[in-house]
């Protein structure tokens, strides 16, 4: 059985041991809530995880157990700085109550994590330990991402379509110029083939004068 609540050996404060010892009626309102719930130390290590987090632990221990080397029996009691890269700057961020509540998105293997950190404060406003709520946003993360792809598509289509849009626009200009060329020698041709019939009318007339002049001279001859 997954235990909720370890105890660390060698904590000589007692204000600062056990987050929630003697504490049943809190620890019973966590395991109630329908999230996902971690605290931990000022030494970092991990005490305690509610039963809505343990299950949703089980669900995606086999990328844990891949990106992290532990599953969810060994989390408890263990410190939190195995699953960050740099350790000392988590520390730096959390050693500082300014930086509460701290917000992060917390990416391993095909899982992706929404984390929400902060203080634990005593009645003094001293931290005496930190609690984090997380969602599993692998799935969300991954329509996203979706959209982002899509959103990148359309704006490569739209910009393909301005792009196509103005070489027709340049191809009409130039369609209309090479059309009105074309009337041109169109009308420059209807001008030519009327001055062409008006000469070959002019030479048919010629051709029968010539003709009724041979006429008359055989005549005259005879």
């Amino acid at each position: 059985t997954m235990p909720t609540l370890l105890q660390r050996p060698g904590r000589s404060t007692p204000n600062r041991g056990d987050l929630l010892r003697g504490h049943s009626t809190l620890k019973a309102m966590l395991d109630s809530l329908p999230a996902n719930v971690f605290a931990a130390d000022l030494d970092f290590v991990m005490v305690y995880a509610n039963r809505h987090a343990q299950k949703t632990v089980q669900q995606i221990e086999p990328s844990i157990r891949a990106a992290f080397g532990v599953g969810l029996i060994d989390m408890i009691g263990g410190s939190i700085h195995r699953f960050h890269r740099d350790p000392e700057a988590v520390e730096r961020i959390l050693r500082n109550p300014a930086n509460f509540p701290h917000a992060a998105r917390f990416s391993f293997g095909d899982v992706t994590l929404d984390t929400h950190i902060n203080g634990i404060f005593d009645e003094a406003g001293e931290v005496y330990g930190y609690i984090v709520s997380w969602d599993d946003v692998t799935q969300q993360e991954a329509v996203e991402a979706m959209a982002r792809q899509v959103a990148t598509d359309l704006a490569r289509a739209a910009e393909q379509l301005t792009f196509t849009s103005d070489e027709l626009s340049r191809s009409s200009e130039q369609l209309t110029a090479e059309t009105g060329t074309v009337a041109s020698a169109s009308e420059e041709m209807v001008s030519s083939i009327s001055e062409i019939s008006r000469n070959t009318s002019a030479a048919a007339g010629s051709a029968a004068q010539v003709e009724t002049m041979i006429d008359h001279g055989a005549a005259q001859m005879a």
